[in-house]
C-alpha cells in the first residue's frame, strides 16, 4: 500500500497533527469498534470472538521475541502484570543480570514499611495460592 492509499483510510479533519499522543482511528477500526459497542448496549454480542484475537495477538508476539506462546501473558497494564509476577517472587528476590532471581537478605522488621505489613502478608498469600495451582513464576530469557 501506498501513502496516498494510506492516508484515504482515515477521516481526520484538514491540519489535524496530534498523532504523538492521541491517534486517530482508520475508518475500518472506527467503524468495527462501533459495531461492538451496539453489541455491548444490546447484550447481542459474544467475546469468544475476542478470546480469538488475544490468542492470535500472543503467538505473534511471541514469534515476535522467540518464546512460546504459552510464555506469553496479557493484561490491561505492565503494572497489573508485574504486580502479579512480583508477588510470586520469594520474600527478597530481586531481579540480577540476565533475568536471574537472586536472593537478598530482608532487614529486620520487613523494610522500610516498618513490620510485617499487609502487603507483605498479602503477597505471601498470594505466593502460597500460586503454589498449590502449580504456577511457577521463570525469568524469560531474551533471545
Amino acid at each position: 500500500m501506498d501513502i496516498a492509499s494510506a492516508g484515504k483510510l482515515w477521516d481526520a479533519e484538514p491540519g489535524w497533527l496530534n498523532t504523538a499522543s492521541y491517534g486517530l482511528p482508520p475508518r475500518r477500526a472506527f467503524e468495527e469498534l462501533q459495531a461492538v459497542l451496539a453489541e455491548w448496549r444490546h447484550g447481542s454480542g459474544d467475546w469468544k470472538p475476542w478470546d480469538a484475537s488475544v490468542g492470535r495477538a500472543r503467538a505473534a508476539f511471541a514469534r515476535l521475541v522467540g518464546a512460546p506462546a504459552a510464555d506469553v501473558t496479557v493484561g490491561s497494564t505492565v503494572s497489573q502484570i508485574m504486580g502479579t509476577v512480583a508477588t510470586a517472587l520469594p520474600p527478597g528476590a530481586r531481579g540480577g543480570a540476565r533475568g536471574r532471581v537472586h536472593q537478598q537478605p530482608v532487614p529486620v522488621g520487613g523494610g522500610r514499611r516498618g513490620g510485617d505489613g499487609p502487603r507483605r502478608a498479602a503477597g505471601r498469600r498470594r505466593r502460597r495460592r500460586h503454589r498449590r495451582r502449580g504456577l511457577q513464576p521463570r525469568p524469560v530469557r531474551h533471545r
